[in-house]
């Protein structure tokens, strides 16, 4: 298969000259004779027009008690996110190769019931889109069972909770340690949190050490520490309720702030001054030189071998749809070569960083990526710098904690790459 798809590109190459006629074709007549129409719907993340249809059907069926997630307490009933529930691949096999009807398109919806007398987290499956008529609670199927609600992910407003609890109400318990320490000032805002995981040790736990740092602009502020962290528990459905278990402070364990506040004023707490300014200078892409011309464009006279049509891309010989799960990250469907199906799916399914270190967030923190977002923390990528900049750049719309739907601005890109490009 491989020399017969080389000998196709140099009877291709032969046909197609330089300022000689027939022109060549920006794609190859083969690329669309295995393009299948509809193909690329099947496995195309939700458009922003599905992802506002889906949450106005799941608005009217929950109910008026629904919160906007972004602004959301525990206690409260919120749509976490929206996303493609990928279809059957028995019935998607049957659509590519035996042309039956296509499965039906829906979505899958994470819910937060903190309103109900036995909070829980429940996953719905809604369609068919992009007109929904139906749900249906898979969280049982899927899980085996009903999911705890303390297993939750944590939403941005209880990072802003937490932060609040910590500089308005313990920070200033110790106040005269960190005056002497970390050049405290009022209510810490010189200093910055970052979470660790897993949120305890036992099933139940939902309690998170968090460090602290300077808060440097423009660097790096967790090469900053200043020694000092306080394991929270925040299971509690009143965030008033939330208690600091234990802190950690330069290499010792206190039972609270205001011990350790009470064993600094006694003189039994060694304490090392750190510095805050860091490297005594932010860092920057910026350069520090002044730009020279500008590099060379990579251009195509006939326009590029390949064409990305939704989610499809399809070139000479290969072709494939693409998509960017928000948990799970990036993939890959139905990778043909030359018409022939290599594979139904390549896919991200986790990404897991453990670390080690002399305090309890380093020593304890084992990250699985997935359960923060691999795809939801996607960058953009920058035309020209990251990829060639007449390269064919794609974005994606997602939905988590949010009522309305976000963009990322070009967080995919395809393009020829040949030998000679670095």
């Amino acid at each position: 298969m491989g020399e017969g798809g080389a000998a196709s590109e140099e009877g291709f190459e032969r046909r197609c000259k330089p300022g000689q006629l027939p022109r060549c074709p920006s794609i190859s007549p083969s690329a669309q004779h295995w393009t299948q129409p509809g193909q690329s719907q099947l496995f195309a993340d939700l458009s922003q027009e599905e992802l506002t249809a889906v949450m106005s059907f799941l608005t009217q069926q929950l109910g008026p008690g629904l919160v906007d997630a972004a602004q959301a307490l525990p206690s409260d009933n919120c749509i976490f996110s929206v996303e493609l529930q990928l279809p059957p691949k028995a019935a998607a096999l049957a659509h590519l190769d035996r042309g039956s009807p296509p499965p039906a398109r829906e979505a899958l919806a994470i819910v937060f019931f903190g309103g109900q007398p036995q909070p829980n987290v429940s996953e719905l499956v809604v369609g068919p889109l992009p007109h929904p008529s139906y749900m249906r609670d898979v969280t049982v199927e899927r899980h085996g069972g009903p999911l705890p609600y303390h297993r939750r992910p944590v939403l941005i407003r209880e990072y802003l909770d937490i932060d609040q609890m910590i500089f308005d109400r313990e920070l200033p318990q110790a106040a005269g340690l960190l005056h002497h320490c970390c050049f405290y000032k009022h209510q810490g805002r010189n200093l910055v949190t970052m979470n660790t995981a897993p949120r305890g040790l036992q099933s139940g736990d939902r309690a998170t050490w968090f460090g602290l740092y300077y808060n440097i602009s423009g660097a790096g502020f967790f090469l900053h520490p200043v020694g000092l962290e306080l394991l929270v528990d925040h299971k509690a459905l009143d965030p008033a309720l939330w208690t600091i278990q234990k802190v950690f402070f330069q290499g010792r364990y206190y039972k609270s702030l205001a011990q350790l506040e009470n064993q600094f004023e006694a003189g039994l707490v060694n304490v090392v001054r750190i510095p805050d300014n860091g490297t005594g200078g932010s860092w920057s892409l910026k350069s520090q030189v002044p730009p020279g011309s500008a590099p060379p464009l990579q251009f195509h006279p006939e326009g590029p071998r390949f064409s990305v049509q939704g989610s499809q891309v399809a070139s000479s010989l290969w072709t494939f749809s693409f998509g960017l799960g928000a948990f799970s990250g990036p993939r890959i469907f139905d990778i043909r070569f030359q018409g022939e199906r290599l594979a139904y799916e390549v896919s991200v399914q986790e990404a897991l960083t453990v670390y080690g270190g002399n305090s309890p967030s380093a020593l304890r923190s084992r990250y699985t990526d997935g359960g923060f977002g691999l795809g939801r923390f996607s960058s953009p990528l920058t035309r020209g710098v990251d990829c060639p900049y007449l390269a064919t750049y794609v974005d994606w719309h997602f939905l988590l904690e949010s009522q309305a739907p976000k963009t990322i601005q070009m967080p995919f890109v395809c393009l020829n790459r040949t030998k000679a490009y670095p």
